[in-house]
């Protein structure tokens, strides 16, 4: 029963960290906690499943919602966009990923009637389908993720294995010196 009581606790502190302290590591929560990593990993998984936080590749986030973009945010993702679309022509079979960032590109696109365009992005598929001359638009299936209104895992990664593209738009929570790109979802593939 004690163990049971340890376990409780540990979790309810795992939990009142990450909330406190934002993004962590599983290294970071494995040090605080004296345990090991698998453990750790084992813990966040289970605190995931049970909708008490959200499980990252290499650590994890607390459940609340990000603060709304400040105006100079939203100016840089629409520079950012509008530069982006800027690289595609009418022919490229091109990725654009679910990021906020990397659907500000679409609304810049020019007549993209030839264009093809997979995402896992309900959000930018969406307004795929708004154009005139509408490009010819693949959704990459998967598993569904209600928070960020896209398709993620192994399904979504095969489809775009199975195809050739010539650019790829690509969104990133991070970079990371060892990992590269970052993300806040272990699922998300794009």
């Amino acid at each position: 029963m004690k163990q049971k009581r340890n376990l409780h606790a540990r979790h309810e502190s795992i939990v009142n960290w990450v909330v406190q302290h934002g993004q962590t590591p599983v290294e970071t929560l494995a040090r605080e906690f004296s345990t090991s990593e698998v453990t750790i990993r084992k813990d966040l998984t289970l605190l995931a499943e049970q909708g008490r936080l959200i499980r990252q590749h290499g650590g994890a986030a607390p459940l609340n919602k990000p603060q709304p973009a400040t105006n100079t945010q939203l100016s840089l993702k629409q520079a950012i966009g509008q530069l982006a679309a800027s690289l595609v022509n009418d022919s490229h079979k091109i990725v654009i990923d679910s990021g906020s960032t990397t659907a500000t590109m679409v609304e810049h696109l020019k007549q993209p009637s030839q264009l093809v365009v997979m995402t896992n992005s309900l959000n930018v598929a969406n307004q795929l389908v708004t154009f005139d001359n509408e490009p010819t638009v693949l959704m990459t299936g998967g598993t569904w993720d209600k928070q960020s209104q896209s398709f993620q895992g192994n399904m979504a990664g095969k489809m775009l294995q199975s195809y050739s593209f010539d650019l790829a738009f690509v969104g990133a929570a991070g970079l990371d010196v060892e990992r590269g790109t970052t993300t806040y979802n272990e699922l998300t593939l794009l």
